[in-house]
C-alpha cells in the first residue's frame, strides 16, 4: 500500500494521543474513537481515563494486571463498570470491524504494546513504553514511544539506535524501512507525578 494512505491509518495528535486505525485511541479519552486502550498505570499514559470510563459509547481497555492494579489503587468499584474491559496477553478484542491484541513491553508490571489488525489487514502496532527485553511485534506501521530526550534536542531516527529504543529497532530493521515521519516531544516530567505528558513518537512503515 502507498505510505501516504498508510499514514491516514496512524496520528499522534497535538496532545500526545496515539490514534490506531478508526476507532482505537491509546493512552487517552479522544472523542469519537469508541475504544481506548491504556498501556500501563503510570500517570502521563493515563490521562483521560476517568473520562473514558464516564464516556457513553466508549469501552476502556487494559491488561489483565494493569486491571489488578488499578482495582488495588481506585478501588472494587472498577469491576462494576461494563466498559471496563481485561484482556490477557495475545488475546483480542473486537471493535467494529479492527481487532485489538495487547503484547507485553515488559516496562512494569501490565505495561502493553497494542496491536489493531484493521478490516485490510494491516497491523497498525504502538509500542507503548518498553525496554531492552521486549518482544517485537510484526507490524505495517509501528509507533514507536519514547521517554527520553530533551526541549533543546531534536532527535533523529539513528538516535533510536542508542536508547530503550535499540533492541526493537535492530529487530525490525532487515524487514522494513526505517521512515520517521512524524515526531512530537512535549515537557519533560517524571513518570507518576503528572498529568503533562512528554512524549516522542515516531512512525515507521513496512514497505
Amino acid at each position: 500500500m502507498n505510505i501516504h494512505k498508510l499514514l491516514q491509518k496512524v496520528s499522534v495528535t497535538f496532545d500526545g494521543s496515539i490514534l490506531l486505525g478508526k476507532h482505537v485511541a491509546c493512552d487517552t479519552f479522544q472523542k469519537g474513537r469508541s475504544l481506548a486502550v491504556f498501556t500501563h498505570i503510570h500517570a502521563d499514559h493515563m490521562v483521560g481515563f476517568g473520562s473514558a470510563l464516564g464516556a457513553l459509547g466508549t469501552d476502556v481497555l487494559v491488561s489483565v494486571p494493569t486491571r489488578d492494579l488499578l482495582v488495588a489503587i481506585e478501588g472494587k468499584h472498577l469491576l462494576r463498570r461494563t466498559n471496563f474491559i481485561a484482556l490477557n496477553w495475545g488475546s483480542s478484542h473486537t471493535c467494529n470491524e479492527e481487532s485489538v491484541t495487547l503484547h507485553p513491553s515488559k516496562h512494569i508490571l501490565g505495561s502493553s504494546q497494542v496491536s489493531v489488525e484493521d478490516q485490510e489487514g494491516h497491523r497498525l502496532v504502538y509500542t507503548g513504553d518498553f525496554n531492552s527485553n521486549t518482544q517485537p511485534i510484526d507490524a505495517d506501521v509501528l509507533v514507536v514511544d519514547a521517554i527520553y530526550g530533551t526541549l533543546r534536542r531534536n532527535y533523529t531516527a539513528s538516535d533510536l539506535y542508542r536508547g530503550n529504543d535499540r533492541p526493537y529497532t535492530e529487530a525490525t530493521t532487515e524487514r522494513r524501512a526505517r521512515l520517521p515521519v512524524l515526531k512530537k516531544r512535549e515537557n519533560p516530567t517524571p513518570h507518576g507525578h503528572s498529568s503533562q505528558r512528554r512524549r516522542e513518537c515516531s512512525l515507521y512503515f513496512h514497505l
